[in-house]
């Protein structure tokens, strides 16, 4: 009975051992992101005749409540995922030439906070896109600052915003005057929005930290702002 006994326990250890050696079929991570949008207008004297004036807003946002993701989530990035907690600032720097002033919104600049809604918010592999990681999302909601402060030639007002009615103001992360989705008529590549990671690597449950920054300025046919990108996604296995 006692050499039965040590025989099953060892069966038993032997099997806990190799279940603990073999990965989960669908890992979970909890999900951490941050990131923000940078966004620098100038107009220039060559161009208006008055002195430079710039305009700057920067949008910081980390997810607003934790988030835990499966493999199988992550390895198709799909809209309304969750929700961000953003900070805005806005800055602008007045210029003057021939008694005009280049810009007349200066007033109400400043920080607002707010919530990104999670219809249009994805992070994971791009769909068709294998090894392409990314994050990405829309905001589309009233101006936060409520038509203050709204960048040079009211860019940022509803009213300048491409594809909005003039009701809501729209940011898109990435912006696709850069980092074109698919690619504009002025690109002859799509230009990289994403950091190299495969579906494999997601399914192995190993902790990882996924980083992207990037900057380019619009097209001369667009507004010519330039905007600086980054993105940090922390994904850390969840026992």
């Amino acid at each position: 009975m006692r050499a039965t006994t040590v025989v099953v326990i060892a069966a038993l250890t032997s099997a806990a051992a190799v279940h603990a050696a073999t990965p989960k079929q669908d890992p979970a991570y909890r999900v951490s992101i941050t990131g923000s949008l940078t966004e620098t207008d100038t107009v220039n004297a060559s161009s208006s005749g008055c002195a430079p004036a710039e305009a700057m807003r920067t949008i910081s946002f980390h997810n607003a409540a934790p988030l835990v993701q499966r493999a199988s989530q992550l390895a198709y990035a799909r809209n309304g995922v969750f929700e961000l907690q953003a900070t805005e600032h806005r800055s602008v720097t007045l210029g003057y030439g021939q008694g005009l002033q280049c810009n007349d919104d200066d007033v109400g600049c400043g920080t607002v906070t707010y919530t990104i809604g999670s219809v249009g918010t994805g992070v994971g592999v791009l769909n068709g896109k294998e090894g392409r990681f990314t994050l990405f999302f829309t905001s589309i909601k009233p101006d936060p600052f409520g038509g203050k402060c709204s960048g040079l030639n009211h860019a940022w007002r509803p009213e300048g915003t491409p594809g909005s009615s003039g009701a809501v103001s729209i940011v898109n992360f990435p912006p696709p005057a850069i980092w074109a989705i698919p690619p504009h008529p002025f690109q002859s590549l799509d230009r990289p929005y994403w950091r190299p990671l495969t579906r494999i690597d997601l399914y192995s449950g190993k902790q990882r930290m996924i980083a992207f920054t990037d900057n380019g300025t619009e097209p001369p046919s667009s507004r010519g702002a330039t905007h600086t990108m980054t993105w940090t996604v922390q994904l850390t296995p969840v026992p």
